[in-house]
């Protein structure tokens, strides 16, 4: 009798594994959809895909990541609470040396508090790409609303990123 208490209490101990298996899996698949997104629409790409003939590619990073040597050069400057968005505009069909362009933006954060983006060409041998100072607080949640004229064509980037205090 205490032999078949045991083999019932570890069936049902198997079985509620297996349930709970079961739906985490469901549950995995329903709150992650298969469906794949298209290269350059992502939100968590640093480039997007403005025409066929034309990407902008951009990242922000800390000011403190730039030498001081750099940053004196191209009149930047350094702080624990300053950032810089390098942005660059590439030809599909060559091998990615960035091209001019007319920029304007703005970053806000969470307070919709905004602060014009001042781009500083940077002409780098045959490539072309641009710097955007700014300031923020740590943990802060920028968005940035860029505006992208390339020989008459206008183009819009719209992005987010939380930023950290090195």
């Amino acid at each position: 009798m205490i032999n078949h208490i045991i083999y019932c209490r570890n069936l049902v101990s198997k079985l509620l594994v297996a349930c709970l298996v079961s739906c985490t899996m469901i549950a995995t698949a329903i709150a992650q959809p298969s469906e794949s997104k298209v290269i350059g629409d992502s939100e968590d790409l640093p480039f997007r895909q403005l025409s066929n003939t034309h990407t902008v590619h951009f990242t922000v990073f800390p000011s403190s990541f730039l030498t001081a040597d750099v940053a004196q050069a191209y009149q930047l400057t350094r702080g624990k609470d300053r950032a810089l968005l390098n942005l660059s505009v590439t030809h599909n069909h060559t091998q990615g040396l960035g091209i001019a362009a007319k920029l304007t933006g703005t970053a806000r954060n969470l307070m919709q508090q905004q602060y014009p983006l001042e781009f500083i060409e940077i002409r780098e041998q045959d490539a072309v790409y641009y710097l955007a100072p700014f300031r923020f607080i740590n943990e802060e949640i920028m968005h940035f609303d860029v505006d992208i004229d390339i020989d008459g064509q206008n183009h819009h980037l719209k992005f987010m990123k939380q930023l950290y205090v090195d």
